[in-house]
C-alpha cells in the first residue's frame, strides 16, 4: 500500500524545514501512538455502520475513489512539512481502507465473530511486541530493511500469479503476516531516528498504521483457514 519509494520518503524525514519545531521524544511518540491509534479507531467505527462500501456505491466506483484517494493521502504526507495537510493527507488514506476492510471483517463475523476479535487481539499483541523489539534493537531492523523491501515484491509477484493462476496463496499469506510484523518494528525504530516534528511523527504513524492494516487482514485469513480446517476434522 506505498506508492512512493519508501527510501524516498524515510531520506525525506531526516530534514526540516527551518520553522519547524522540535519536539520532546514524549511529545513526538504521544503523537504518534494517537495518530496511529485514530486511524484505527475511524476504521473499527467505519466497520460497525457499514457492512459493504458497494452497498453505497459500485465496485468501480469504489476502486476508484479508493486508489485516487489513497495516491492523494500518501503524496500529501509524504510531500508535506506541514502537519495540518499530513494529517489531511492520513485520513485520506484512513477513510477509503476502513470502507475496504468494512466488507472483509463483516463477512468473517458472520461467519465465526471469534475470528475477528482473535485476529485483533493477536494483531495487538504482535505490535506492542515489535515496537518493544523495534526500541530495544533498532540496528537489527535498519540491517534488514533490504530484506523486507525484496521479500515484499517477492509475495506481490506471488500473489499476483496466484491469482491468475487460479491457486491458493495461504503460504504467501503467512509469509506476508511475518512480513508485516517485522515492518511494524523496522518502521518505529526507523520513526525514533528521525527528526522529532509534528509532521514527521504523523507521516510515521501512517507506515505503522498500513503495517499494522496489513498484518490484521492477513491474520484474518490464516484464522479463518484454521477455523474452517477444524470444523472439517469435527465433521
Amino acid at each position: 500500500m506505498s506508492f512512493l519509494d519508501k527510501s524516498e520518503r524515510e531520506e525525506m524525514r531526516f530534514c526540516y524545514a527551518e520553522d519547524e519545531i522540535i519536539i520532546s521524544n514524549y511529545k513526538y511518540n504521544l503523537i504518534l501512538g494517537g495518530v496511529v491509534a485514530y486511524g484505527l479507531l475511524v476504521n473499527a467505527v467505519l466497520c460497525s455502520v457499514i457492512n459493504d462500501p458497494t452497498e453505497i456505491m459500485s465496485p468501480f466506483a469504489f476502486l476508484i475513489m479508493y486508489m485516487v484517494s489513497c495516491i492523494t493521502g500518501i503524496f500529501m504526507a509524504a510531500k508535506s512539512d506541514n502537519p495540518y495537510i499530513s494529517f489531511a493527507g492520513y485520513n485520506l488514506v484512513v477513510v477509503p481502507i476502513g470502507l475496504l476492510i468494512s466488507g472483509t471483517v463483516n463477512a468473517y463475523s458472520s461467519i465465526n465473530p471469534e475470528i475477528v476479535s482473535a485476529a485483533f487481539s493477536i494483531t495487538f499483541v504482535i505490535t506492542l511486541a515489535m515496537i518493544i523489539l523495534g526500541s530495544m534493537y533498532p540496528e537489527f531492523f535498519f540491517s534488514i530493511s533490504g530484506i523486507l523491501s525484496i521479500t515484499l515484491v517477492g509475495i506481490l509477484i506471488a500473489s499476483i500469479v496466484c491469482m491468475i493462476m487460479g491457486i491458493s496463496d495461504f503460504v504467501i499469506t503467512v509469509i506476508g503476516a511475518a512480513l508485516f510484523s517485522l515492518y511494524i518494528g523496522k518502521d518505529y525504530a526507523r520513526a525514533q531516528a528521525y527528526t522529532k516534528t509534528v509532521d514527521n511523527a504523523i507521516d510515521s504513524a501512517l507506515d505503522i498504521y498500513l503495517d499494522i492494516i496489513n498484518l490484521f487482514i492477513r491474520l484474518l485469513r490464516i484464522l479463518a483457514e484454521f477455523s474452517g480446517s477444524n470444523g472439517k476434522r469435527r465433521r
